[in-house]
């Protein structure tokens, strides 16, 4: 039919530009694995420290993602951060837009938000007006 047609032709318009990088991508892990197998391969660089807290939640049911996984994303930070399994799977945000109450998770932004604004000085967030601000 014509809509499906022109749903066709929009997907492709969509995917095509995103081939490229994706081919490029791929020809370099497997040129990465080619090197490693051959005893070739550089040393990883080390992992990069971001200067902020990195707070790392996973469902606690994720096969491909355990806590080990989340204290390793949660290290890239620079301190203060932190690890969560909440009930889900892999999919955890996804799975609970349909289902069950999204309230753990929100409490857990809530509160961590809570502690980033705690050390933030209160002329920070309250400070005078701007001028001519409305």
């Amino acid at each position: 039919s014509l809509e499906a047609d022109a749903a066709d032709a929009a997907e492709v318009a969509v995917i095509a530009p995103l081939l490229a990088p994706l081919r490029a991508d791929l020809a370099m892990r497997e040129a990465y694995l080619d090197a490693v197998a051959a005893g070739t391969a550089p040393p990883p660089p080390p992992s990069p420290t971001l200067p902020l807290p990195v707070y790392a939640v996973g469902g606690a049911a994720d096969a491909a993602v355990d806590a080990a996984s989340l204290q390793r994303w949660a290290a890239l930070g620079s301190g203060g951060g932190g690890c969560t399994q909440l009930p889900g799977g892999h999919f955890y945000l996804h799975s609970r837009l349909g289902g069950p109450s999204l309230a753990p998770l929100l409490a857990l932004v809530a509160s961590k938000i809570a502690v980033c604004l705690a050390a933030v000085p209160a002329s920070v967030l309250c400070g005078p007006p701007l001028e001519g601000a409305v």
